[in-house]
């Protein structure tokens, strides 16, 4: 269910982006938006159907008894999510500040505004947290153990 949350809660936060500062469907903040949130579509959806089919059979996924079929490792895969999701993070953060310096307005104003869009840097610190706390559990017997801190920053 991760990979269709994160989509989801990425996708609502660049749609309204969309709305706020690309309401004609034109210019480069809206190919930007567009582009964010299809690559990340594609990325996530490719993800969840690794990590749904990453045994077969699939009961092997949770009972590591059961000898017969075969696993891929999805270590270097869940890497490769927490990588997209500190860049795609990044991306959103500055997409509405980048948005912001183009208007027609003081530059007190733009601060100001851009400071509010800042809070996403916790987003982004908790996606660079999520990144550093997924490598240790990938060389560990007991992972499950170790995947906590991973659910928490995610």
């Amino acid at each position: 269910m991760y990979c269709i949350i994160t989509w989801l809660a990425k996708a609502t936060l660049l749609l309204q982006l969309q709305r706020t500062f690309a309401p004609i469907k034109s210019g480069a903040v809206y190919i930007a938006i567009q582009v964010l949130l299809w690559s990340n579509l594609a990325f996530y959806l490719a993800s969840f159907f690794v990590l749904v089919f990453e045994c077969v059979p699939q009961e092997r996924i949770w009972n590591p008894l059961i000898t017969t079929g075969h696993c891929i490792k999805t270590g270097s895969l869940l890497i490769a999510m927490g990588v997209i999701n500190v860049v795609s993070d990044l991306m959103i953060l500055i997409l509405p500040i980048w948005a912001i310096f183009h208007l027609h307005m003081s530059m007190k104003l733009k601060l100001g505004i851009s400071a509010i869009f800042a809070t996403g840097l916790l987003a982004f610190a908790c996606s660079i947290c999520r990144l550093v706390y997924t490598v240790p559990p990938l060389h560990s017997d007991d992972a499950s153990y170790l995947f906590a801190p991973v659910g928490l920053w995610s």
